[in-house]
């Protein structure tokens, strides 16, 4: 998730707004260009190549601790209480992408992974009237499935920033082993049924907020890396569409020049020159820029329109300035 909200921010921050002026959006030098360009090349490779793998697991460069340290748990019940400590949380970067729906004129992303097992492992100690015991435990969570939603925004300094991110974590099984319990596995049995339950409860938001945060850390990070201000007032993506129509532009291609053309249709001779279409700078987007993963396919909707088109012929004893 962070890489891919990284990826928006460097084609966002590769912009120079033909309404801002250089002072206002921070034009970056040459140099820095060229930097954002190959770090934004070198993503994208290494992305590429590890998709062509039969069965891409992770993705490069996830800003994702594993194993993640749980801070220490406690337990009651109605005959003693158990306390958790020194846990780990084991297998957080081997998920698959199960779909990842991207809208790049809104910079929102939505993300669902799948994680084959997650393993929580760390010590315990189980205290009753009757007796104590500790030893290693472990909780294996099994098919979980993690949905997550984020968005860039422009901040009233017109700075890029990742904004909470709104995630959620589920599993469908889970099995438990505790050693040292003794005879105390036969006695408690239904509350040592529920302590899976817990563990699971209890470190959920404890990994959605380091998720949360790392992310957000990781892509703020980068975004303040980029020199550029955009004004709120219009998404970036419009900026980016706004100086593409410049560059066409630019490079001489509104006006077009059309190749002169001659050709013998029966009887009649069909000779235009000197011909001019003037219009091509004039697109803009319809629809929302849509962009899917799925399958390990990746998808795209990109809908553009044009306003008027205007071809001028003139005759070959007439000018016609560019």
């Amino acid at each position: 998730m962070g890489l891919i909200l990284f990826l928006v921010v460097v084609l966002f921050s590769t912009v120079k707004s033909e309404d801002v002026s250089p002072a206002a959006t921070g034009e970056p030098s040459p140099s820095v260009t060229q930097q954002s360009e190959k770090k934004l090349s070198e993503s994208i490779m290494a992305i590429l190549e590890h998709y062509k793998q039969p069965d891409p697991i992770g993705l490069p460069g996830a800003p994702i601790p594993d194993p993640m340290d749980i801070p220490p748990l406690k337990h009651s019940f109605s005959v003693g209480k158990m306390d958790f400590y020194n846990v780990k949380l084991y297998g957080l970067k081997k998920f698959r992408i199960d779909h990842i729906n991207a809208d790049i004129s809104d910079m929102k992303v939505e993300a669902a992974l799948t994680i084959e097992k997650l393993d929580v492992i760390g010590n315990y100690t189980l205290s009753t009237w009757l007796s104590r015991a500790k030893g290693p435990f472990t909780v294996k969570l099994s098919h979980v499935y993690v949905v997550a939603i984020a968005t860039l925004k422009v901040e009233r300094n017109g700075q890029l920033e990742a904004q909470e991110m709104d995630m959620d974590i589920k599993f469908k099984d889970i099995a438990m082993d505790f050693k040292g319990l003794g005879f105390f596995a036969n006695m408690f049995q239904g509350v040592m049924n529920s302590v899976g339950t817990f563990v699971f409860d209890s470190i959920k938001p404890f990994i959605l907020s380091e998720a949360n945060t790392n992310i957000r850390k990781d892509v703020n990070k980068e975004v303040r890396k980029f020199p550029q201000k955009f004004p709120n007032s219009i998404s970036p993506f419009d900026q980016l569409v706004g100086e593409l129509r410049r560059t066409v532009r630019n490079k001489g291609y509104d006006p077009y020049k059309v190749a002169d053309y001659n050709n013998s249709v029966g009887v009649f001779d069909v000779f235009l020159t000197h011909t001019w279409l003037y219009g091509l700078s004039s697109f803009h987007r319809t629809k929302d820029i849509k962009f899917e993963v799925r399958n390990n396919t990746v998808h795209t909707l990109v809908e553009v329109g044009t306003q008027r088109h205007v071809v001028y012929v003139a005759h070959p004893e007439e000018k016609c300035n560019k």
